[in-house]
């Protein structure tokens, strides 16, 4: 055995969004073997599922960053395998395998809530479930999410402008209202991600 080999670890990591692709490139690349194991079937977590769907030549060039670092024979990828309690694959499980180390890299997967009456009634969604549904992400891709023609969104940052620019682009729904904590001066979304509803923007009382 030379003393790469001896040196050299199986290391499992849990989630394969761009903290686990990228950690696992720095592994992969001081030697180690790295399984990836990602709850979705694609790679990316949120540059793949979060991203709103008409931005491809973005989507596109992530996409191939990502190929191009699980195309290293030190890198093993498995798809659609959850990890944890009750879950497809124990953590205790994978320790028995004989890992050298766990990475877990899967992310903030909860959802806050506000606290407020009627935010648990029908027709009241998290934006995360809205954005995973309107990115084919599975089982989100196939629950309805029915919308009225007046739809309000509480949050002002990018992802109320990808929420919205699919409410109205695409759903076709009459009116979008904004609910913010604070004034226009303190929103949170960029410029250049809102001209693609800015044409709705109702300036009368501007």
């Amino acid at each position: 055995m030379t003393d790469a080999e001896a040196k050299r670890h199986l290391v499992a990591v849990i989630g394969a969004g761009p903290a686990g692709i990228y950690g696992a490139r720095k592994l992969a690349e001081a030697g180690h073997v790295v399984v990836l194991l990602n709850r979705d079937i694609k790679p990316g977590g949120l540059a793949e599922y979060g991203i709103f769907f008409d931005k491809e030549k973005m989507k596109e060039g992530l996409r191939k960053q990502f190929k191009k670092i699980l195309s290293d024979p030190k890198m093993f990828y498995f798809g659609h395998v959850t990890v944890g309690q009750g879950k497809a694959v124990a953590l205790e499980e994978l320790q028995k395998i004989g890992f050298s180390a766990i990475v877990v890299s899967a992310g903030a997967q909860g959802t806050k809530k506000l606290g407020i009456p009627g935010e648990d009634c029908l027709g009241v969604y998290h934006a995360k479930d809205v954005v995973y549904h309107f990115n084919k992400l599975p089982p989100f891709s196939q629950r309805p999410y029915e919308v009225g023609r007046r739809v309000a969104i509480i949050g002002m940052g990018n992802v109320m402008v990808d929420v919205a620019n699919w409410l109205l682009n695409y759903k076709k729904v009459s009116e979008v209202t904004v609910v913010a904590r604070r004034g226009p001066k303190e929103k949170a979304y960029d410029d250049s991600e809102f001209e693609v509803v800015e044409q709705y923007l109702d300036n009368e009382d501007m």
